[in-house]
Formats: structure tokens, C-alpha cells, sequence
């Protein structure tokens, strides 16, 4: 076993303990396994981390903070953690792990892929929220914020303990917070690159490419956020040519005055950095001077859209700024 592709465990018994018996599914993190316990016989769910990861720091703490979040709960709509080691080597490599209950139905995504209308009814929509809501109460009653909350991180099980009957149960802490027990979590931006290049999604950081289509072709580059990288426009428009058009994708509003300078038509940034708080009396006094606000901009040729975002940054909380998701349409000039 090495530490490059994703190992197939099957058949093989892990920690002297758990018989792995088949993959249940895979992400852009790691695996779950079905396994069997060699001495009760319990079957239960493993979930591995990817080997390229098991040495990333963030990635095994991800690990550990989904085990101790979800340990700390007490409600049977969380998912029960059995087992948890991060510091297990299987044949000389690394191979962090968690144990948790084997859950037998459907992710929530799943079920609302086989529904023709693609939504809940009412009354299954009233029971999801229900149940899902003393989840999440009992996550918050002890401090602990889920932040990864979608369909597919909500699974409907049977519940062997009530004659099988359905039942709602919260998945993946791995992202969760602990009120006043840690900084922000999931900083690593090597882990974020990682996870979503494993499902697929090109992440641009001062880099770019040509798109084309039947109606021409335009530059797309991104940069990385000056906050915890290294910016930098030029490498991101290396391969461009002078006279196509250029759309530059940039965390921070902050890089638009490069951006003009270098003839970039278009940037599309994420978000104000603070400007989830509008206090519309005191606006002009309090934001500092050259602040963008969210909308569209110009500066001589170039332009800037700034979306106001659906979450928070450092102060968490939106004041006088609903969320905002923009869907943006090109057009070529007439």
C-alpha cells in the first residue's frame, strides 16, 4: 500500500479489530467502509482519510473534530461515532479512521434525485425539519455549530431500535466549530485546493485559461486572496493574448486598481469584507475611504461586480445586507 492512489481495503482487517467487507462510497477526502467487528460481529461504518492527506495536520484535525463533536452529542439524530484513531498505520502508511454506526437507507440528495418533482412535500418537508432540528439543538446547546448543513450531509435511516421506522440523522462534523474553543477552522487553503479538485472543480490560483465557444473566445483567471496567499495578477494572465477579453475572479475587491492597470475587463469579486454590516446612517463615516460597496463599478475601461454574498466573514452576523447569490449574464458588444 503506498501513500499515492486510494488503497482497496477490502478483505483486509484494520487495527486487528474491524474486517473490512466492502466501499460504501467515496469524496474528495477519503472513503466509508462496511465493515464487521472480528469479535462481536457488530456491523458499523469506517470511514479512511485520503492518503495524500493522512499527513496534512488540518486533514487529521478535520478528522479528530468530527469525532469529538459529534462524541459530545447525546441525540439519536447524530450520527454515533464508535471509535476513533488518527494515529494508525496500516502496512507503513499512515491511515487515520472513525467508526461510526452503519446507517442503512438514503442521503436526503439522493432521495430528492429520485422524486420527478425534485422537492419534498409539505408534510415530508415539515418531518425532515423536525427531526433534523433536534439535531441541530442538540448541537447547539453544547456549542457546537455544524456549518456543513445540505442534503447530503442528512441521511434518512431506518431506525432499528423503533421497528424500522424512518428516522432523520446529521452526518459529517468534520467542519463544525466549537464556540469559544477554537479559531476559525478549516483555514488550510492547500485542503480546500484538494478537496475540491477531487470532485472535479478547477481551482484558479494565479493561473488562468482560455474559454472558447462558437461565439469566440475570452480569458478566465484567478488569484489568490492576499490574506493568506501570495497575489499575483501578472502569472494569472500569462498565456492571454493583448486584445481578448479578460475576467479576473478575486476574493478581495481590493485588487481591482491592479487588475484595471493591466487591462483587465472584468473582475468578479466574492465579497466586501465587512460589508455583510450596512449601517446606512453612518455609512460614510465609518467604512474606511476607498471601500467598494457591493454592485458594479467602473474604473475607466475596466469594471468590477462585487456580490454581496450569502455568509459572514470576521464579525458573524449580516445586519441591513440580505444574501445575495448573482447569476451574471456576458454579452458580446454590438
Amino acid at each position: 500500500m503506498t501513500g499515492g492512489p486510494r488503497p482497496d481495503l477490502t478483505g483486509q482487517i484494520l487495527d486487528r479489530r474491524f474486517r473490512v467487507e466492502r466501499l460504501l462510497g467515496k469524496g474528495g477526502m477519503g472513503a466509508v467502509w462496511r465493515v464487521q467487528h472480528v469479535e462481536s460481529l457488530q456491523a458499523l461504518a469506517l470511514k479512511t482519510i485520503d492518503p495524500a492527506l493522512a499527513a496534512n495536520p488540518e486533514a487529521v484535525d478535520r478528522f479528530l473534530r468530527e469525532a469529538r463533536a459529534a462524541g459530545a452529542l447525546r441525540s439519536r439524530h447524530v450520527t454515533r461515532i464508535v471509535d476513533a484513531q488518527t494515529g494508525y498505520v496500516h502496512d507503513g502508511v499512515p491511515l487515520p479512521f472513525l467508526v461510526m454506526e452503519l446507517l442503512e437507507g438514503r442521503t436526503l440528495q439522493e432521495l430528492l434525485d429520485l422524486l420527478d418533482a425534485g422537492r419534498l412535500g409539505a408534510g415530508q418537508l415539515m418531518w425532515v425539519a423536525g427531526q433534523l432540528g433536534r439535531a441541530l439543538a442538540a448541537a447547539h446547546e453544547r456549542g457546537i455549530v455544524h456549518r456543513d448543513l445540505k442534503p447530503s450531509n442528512v441521511f434518512i435511516a431506518r431506525d432499528h431500535e423503533n421497528d424500522g421506522q424512518p428516522i432523520v440523522k446529521l452526518c459529517d462534523f468534520g467542519i463544525a466549530k466549537l464556540l469559544g474553543d477554537a479559531p476559525a477552522l478549516g483555514s488550510d487553503a492547500g485542503l480546500v485546493t484538494h478537496l475540491f479538485r477531487g470532485e472535479g472543480i478547477n481551482v484558479l490560483i494565479n493561473e488562468g485559461f482560455r474559454f472558447e465557444s462558437r461565439r469566440g473566445s475570452f480569458w478566465i483567471a484567478g488569484v489568490d486572496d492576499h490574506m493568506v496567499g501570495k497575489t499575483d495578477v501578472r502569472a494569472s494572465l500569462k498565456g492571454s493574448f493583448p486584445d481578448e477579453m479578460k475576467l479576473l475572479l478575486a476574493h478581495n475587491p481590493i485588487i481591482f486598481r491592479e487588475a484595471a492597470r493591466m487591462n483587465v475587463d472584468l473582475t468578479l469579486s466574492g465579497h466586501t469584507h465587512g460589508g455583510q454590516i450596512k449601517l446606512r446612517d453612518d455609512e460614510k463615516r465609518l467604512l474606511p475611504r476607498r471601500r467598494l460597496k457591493a454592485g458594479l463599478h467602473k474604473r475607466r475601461n475596466a469594471q468590477i461586480y462585487i456580490t454581496r454574498g450569502i455568509g459572514t466573514v470576521v464579525v458573524p452576523m449580516r445586519y441591513q445586507c440580505p444574501p445575495e447569490i448573482s447569476l451574471l449574464e456576458l454579452r458580446t458588444a454590438e
